[in-house]
């Protein structure tokens, strides 16, 4: 019978080298929850660095041969950690508004997660393909989905800043706030939450569909 790891070692692919930087941008993650009312800017900075990891992950994996499932699982997971806690921080800033983070983290969890075990039901290599024309644009060119998540995280970081900026560094946040800076990042926040969107109901049609295929064979 085939071992998945041998008894009394560690399994090698939870030392991937990918797999080593998820570990250390949840840590990150960790010490920004620490300092997030603490110290803003200390927070922002692990905050910042965390997700910026995530850019490197894929490529340190495809450099060393080391892609995995449990990488794949580990980095999908991570992101969603990340910008739940940032959701949940303007929460509790923002009361009056913490309907708005619910929904936010609701999307993206949700979406992210559907999407994923569609494709693997589906047997897609990669969960990073979808149909729709939008979708497809925004998995095909790993730019522009660079670019929306980067509007995405400053546009909630320009939140989570708004005071810490009013009193320490004021031209800061009166860029952040200027137009066309604020339209912008406001802009790719909203494409962000339309890719987001997208994939959900792709994944919901692919069940729908499975689902009346099924039915229609029981006929």
């Amino acid at each position: 019978r085939k071992q998945f790891y041998c008894q009394g070692m560690v399994n090698p692919v939870y030392l991937y080298y990918p797999n080593l930087i998820g570990y250390a941008r949840i840590i990150l993650l960790f010490v920004a929850g620490f300092y997030a009312f603490v110290n803003p800017l200390v927070a922002t900075v692990c905050y910042t660095v965390s997700m910026g990891l995530d850019a490197i992950d894929g490529t340190v994996a495809r450099h060393f041969g080391q892609s995995s499932s449990f990488g794949a699982q580990l980095d999908m997971l991570t992101d969603r950690m990340t910008t739940t806690c940032l959701y949940v921080a303007l929460a509790r800033m923002y009361p009056d508004f913490w309907f708005l983070s619910a929904l936010g983290v609701m999307l993206d969890i949700v979406s992210h997660w559907m999407h994923m075990m569609s494709k693997q039901e589906a047997g897609n290599k990669s969960h990073k393909t979808g149909r729709n024309i939008f979708l497809h644009y925004y998995y095909s060119f790993p730019y522009f989905m660079l670019t929306l998540c980067i509007g995405q995280e400053i546009f909630l970081l320009k939140y989570f800043l708004a005071d810490y900026l009013a009193k320490s560094v004021p031209w800061a946040n009166d860029v952040l706030s200027s137009f066309p800076v604020w339209h912008i990042i406001s802009l790719l926040y909203l494409l962000k939450q339309l890719a987001n969107f997208v994939q959900l109901l792709e994944a919901a049609n692919y069940y729908a569909l499975k689902d009346l295929a099924q039915r229609n064979k029981t006929k």
